[in-house]
């Protein structure tokens, strides 16, 4: 079930604007970066 949750958390960062930077993904947030590894 971890993979289905991976899945939902990569729709929502989709969701909004995503920068893609090597395996990494940088959500752009006012005043704050999220960095996700996957």
């Amino acid at each position: 079930m971890r993979q289905a949750s991976v899945s939902e958390r990569m729709r929502r960062i989709s969701s909004m604007r995503p920068f893609l930077k090597g395996d990494q993904i940088f959500e752009g947030f006012p005043g704050s970066v999220f960095p996700v590894q996957f």
